[in-house]
């Protein structure tokens, strides 16, 4: 298993941001068939391949990730896209 961590920052203000992170997650829930729950004001992610957290603040989204170690080989493709989606995502 390889872990992974992703920090992006953002200028929304949190019910905003908690919309579009919501929005990102049903697309990934629907599109890889990943179960996604909030608990205590963060995101929880799993999946057979990746068990993941979402925290959101008021500066940042720190997503933090366990990877299967197929999963973890491609840790930099990971990595690249979650962070195009952010970019893409979080823009106000």
């Amino acid at each position: 298993m390889g872990r992974l961590s992703v920090q992006h920052s953002h200028n929304l203000l949190l019910p905003e941001l908690t919309e579009r992170v919501n929005r990102v997650a049903a697309k990934l829930c629907e599109r890889f068939g990943a179960a996604c729950a909030w608990d205590d004001g963060k995101l929880l992610i799993t999946h057979n391949a990746v068990n993941g957290i979402i925290h959101l603040d008021v500066q940042h989204v720190l997503i933090e990730a366990e990877l299967s170690f197929p999963l973890s080989l491609m840790a930099a493709q990971v990595r690249s896209e979650i962070d195009r989606v952010l970019d893409k995502e979080l823009t106000a």
